[in-house]
């Protein structure tokens, strides 16, 4: 999920996007993973880009 600014997100999004998945006959599997709980990995991966 994308969380750019996790201290304002709220969940009410989070349960609408899951909402609209399992609508579309999808079954979520797995824990939601935010953006967030990446930057550093996504960071380093956009230097490495750019250093190539």
């Amino acid at each position: 999920m994308d969380d750019t600014n996790p201290e304002k997100e709220s969940d009410e999004f989070v349960q609408s996007i899951k909402e609209s998945v399992q609508w579309l006959g999808f079954q979520w599997n797995g824990e939601i993973r935010f953006a967030s709980d990446y930057f550093d990995q996504l960071y380093a991966y956009a230097v490495e880009l750019i250093k190539a």
